[in-house]
């Protein structure tokens, strides 16, 4: 589906020799193809995320263990819409904009064509981005929003038992 080749820029921390060889693995095989350049970063700082985010065009979360991703929030901030796994922490929180594209937990096709979905329609998702996050213009009133969600769970939990 995709015209052109595409650049994978790769931000985090590997806890686990597993995860590092996969990863290592998973990059040399793409970047031996035509259609993907992949590099990873590791952990970056403020200013490496800055620069990082103000040239991309979408932002892939895989991540299924976080419960609250904050550099999700950054991403959106920069206007980039999102992919990512349906896990709670998402369906809680950004069920509410079409700018964050959420797959079934571990459909790695699924979570492609998302992707690519993201990169086709990426001006309208960038506005959605943009608008979803301008309702919460401090972090703080995005904490609390946040917290909001999380009662309204446990209320609902306690409710039903």
């Amino acid at each position: 589906k995709l015209k052109r080749p595409v650049s994978l820029t790769i931000m985090g921390s590997i806890d686990d020799d597993f995860s590092k060889t996969a990863l290592d693995n998973l990059i040399k095989k793409a970047n031996q193809t035509k259609h993907f350049s992949v590099c990873f970063l590791g952990w970056a700082d403020a200013k490496l995320k800055h620069d990082i985010f103000s040239r991309s065009r979408v932002f892939l979360y895989p991540s299924h263990y976080d419960t609250y991703a904050i550099v999700l929030v950054e991403a959106l901030s920069y206007g980039l819409p999102a992919v990512v796994w349906d896990a709670p922490f998402a369906k809680n929180t950004f069920s509410t904009t079409t700018a964050v594209k959420q797959a079934k937990l571990l459909d790695t096709n699924e979570f492609a064509n998302l992707a690519i979905t993201c990169l086709d329609n990426e001006h309208v998702l960038r506005t959605r981005a943009l608008n979803f996050i301008s309702k919460f213009p401090t972090m703080n009133q995005k904490i609390l929003h946040d917290i909001n969600i999380f009662q309204e769970i446990i209320r609902r939990f306690h409710d039903k038992n």
